[in-house]
């Protein structure tokens, strides 16, 4: 059987998904021309999510405790660090 036969797990398909999304936001928020005159980029994504989430039948209370999850398990991710690498962000 060729590789490109072979079924990608679940799993890939999960984290492709989320590198994706965490990319294109990175790219919004780096052309953003309004800066954070409206709304700060980040905090306009994370709010179009949750709303598009609901959209998708996921309930308050789901969405809301994987948002805590998540939030729970970055500092020992980020190992003490606030952000990753010296990337400019005086924006």
């Amino acid at each position: 059987m060729a590789d490109s036969d072979q079924e990608v797990p679940w799993e890939v398909h999960l984290t492709t998904a989320s590198y994706n999304f965490g990319v294109r936001c990175r790219e919004l928020h780096d052309t953003n021309p309004y800066g954070d005159a409206l709304a700060p980029t980040l905090q306009s994504i994370m709010t179009h999510l949750a709303t598009e989430l609901w959209d998708q039948c996921f309930s308050q209370s789901e969405i809301i405790a994987a948002f805590k999850k998540a939030i729970e398990g970055l500092p020992p991710y980020a190992a003490g660090e606030e952000r990753r690498g010296d990337r400019d962000t005086s924006r």
